[in-house]
């Protein structure tokens, strides 16, 4: 049996453990895959040593220090500056101009993890607008399950590998070198507003020009797929913009409310 395999080899009551998390979390778990669930929280299980659900159901009890490290498992948080470049080139060539009209912009970055995306957003509008940025309101609204992810993203320090899609010039222009890691300028900091959130949960109605929402739906059941894109296009004003990964993809009804601006790059704007 291979060591990926055995962590869905647990005794004890699975769905159990599932509604003592979400309880104690907020966090809505019946939208992830149970392959999923079972390999993440597999390895917190491993990780204090113990045999089965219900012996882990007892730690965190005991320990509820361990649902931070929990949550940093089972949220995804594999992120880094500019993650797929070319998507940030179709958002300052196809969406930015679009929007270059209104003085109001707001912008969600939706699973948000350690902070890479928002703040790219944020360099990306900076770019564009350059000193028209001041005659301006730009909110980049960014949300994630994970408080441990969210701590890391408010403070704003990256190691290297982190910003080695960042070009020189823009390394210089935006970030701090402080030793060996590289922290956000301030002014780069002050267009960003962190926020708690769990994304199946509705937040914000006709309220966004832009949501980021990539690499995450992959890691949804199905029917959680049409509540989280249900809420997206709900968040977007009329004629707002989708962005989803790149192996994601809209599906079944909610497909009809966006139209296609870049379908190589995923951006999707809403029909209301």
């Amino acid at each position: 049996m291979s060591g990926q395999n055995r962590f869905f080899e647990y005794a004890g009551d699975f769905k159990k453990l599932l509604d003592e998390i979400s309880r104690n979390t907020g966090l809505n778990l019946v939208g992830y895959r149970d392959s999923y669930l079972k390999r993440r929280i597999g390895v917190r299980i491993k990780a204090n040593r113990l045999k089965s659900y219900d012996e882990y159901i007892e730690f965190l009890r005991k320990n509820p220090s361990e649902y931070d490290k929990l949550l940093d498992r089972l949220t995804v948080n594999v992120t880094e500056f500019f993650r797929n470049p070319s998507t940030f080139e179709a958002f300052r060539s196809k969406v930015l101009p679009e929007l270059s009209s209104k003085r109001e912009i707001r912008i969600w970055s939706a699973g948000c993890a350690s902070g890479e995306e928002p703040y790219s957003i944020a360099i990306t509008v900076s770019e564009f607008f350059g000193r028209e940025l001041e005659r301006r309101f730009i909110r980049i609204y960014a949300t994630d399950i994970d408080g441990l992810s969210l701590r890391r993203a408010i403070k704003g320090e990256y190691e290297a590998k982190k910003v080695a899609n960042v070009d020189s010039d823009m390394l210089n222009k935006y970030f701090i070198k402080t030793g060996e890691k590289y922290m956000v300028k301030p002014e780069i900091k002050r267009m960003v507003i962190f926020e708690k959130q769990d994304i199946l949960k509705r937040r914000w109605i006709n309220f966004f020009d832009v949501v980021f929402c990539r690499n995450v739906a992959i890691y949804f059941s199905r029917d959680s797929l049409e509540i989280l894109y249900g809420n997206l296009y709900d968040s977007l004003r009329k004629g707002g913009y989708l962005i989803t990964g790149k192996v994601e993809s809209l599906a079944g009804d909610i497909k009809s409310h966006f139209e296609v601006v870049d379908n190589r790059e995923h951006i999707y704007r809403a029909l209301k």
